[in-house]
């Protein structure tokens, strides 16, 4: 498979809208979502998505794709909805010149990248985050809501994902006096 790029991601939605039936909606997470965001991200791997509709089709058709513009779709990605509000589709952003007449694509807002960026919380997330944050359109405060709604309800350490908070947190707003008890406990835990 070839890496993804934004010209390479736009090549492999047209080929896909060209043989869709019916309307169907791609919401891109990860490093995708970072190529339509923040121009001069890096290439990716593969197309993390979470697929609206018969995400079979799309899927079966995806592999179908000639090995000159075939991308790895990722419709696995649904493993991590569970670190998103029950809402994240209403604040997805629309990706006009990705999409096509039947596939319309998404991606999700820049807080809830950073939020799944930070519960991850590797260094590549790290400099993802950073990107996202400098972003103008990007609000401290719904990250900060959505990060504490989220945080009681996620698998995993929750002192290790409070910790990753403040390490955000504090690229945010630095200087900030924050330390993941205080986060725990905003959170109710």
């Amino acid at each position: 498979m070839n890496l993804v790029t934004a010209p390479s991601l736009k090549r492999f939605l047209r080929w896909l809208d060209a043989r869709l039936r019916q309307e169907t909606g791609l919401y891109l997470g990860g490093g995708t979502a970072m190529l339509i965001l923040v121009p001069g991200t890096r290439a990716t791997k593969d197309v993390d998505a979470f697929i609206d509709g018969n995400n079979r089709d799309l899927l079966k058709t995806s592999a179908e794709a000639p090995e000159t513009i075939a991308l790895n779709l990722n419709g696995a990605i649904h493993t991590f909805e569970s670190h998103l509000p029950d809402d994240w589709r209403r604040l997805a952003v629309h990706a006009g010149s990705f999409s096509g007449i039947r596939l319309k694509v998404y991606t999700l807002c820049p807080e809830d990248l950073v939020l799944m960026k930070t519960f991850r919380c590797r260094v590549k997330d790290l400099q993802d985050i950073e990107k996202l944050v400098a972003l103008p359109a990007f609000r401290p405060g719904l990250f900060r809501r959505r990060f504490l709604e989220m945080l009681p309800v996620v698998v995993g350490q929750k002192e290790v994902h409070a910790g990753s908070f403040v390490l955000v947190w504090k690229l945010i707003q630095p200087g900030t006096r924050i330390t993941a008890e205080k986060v725990l406990a905003a959170a109710g835990r």
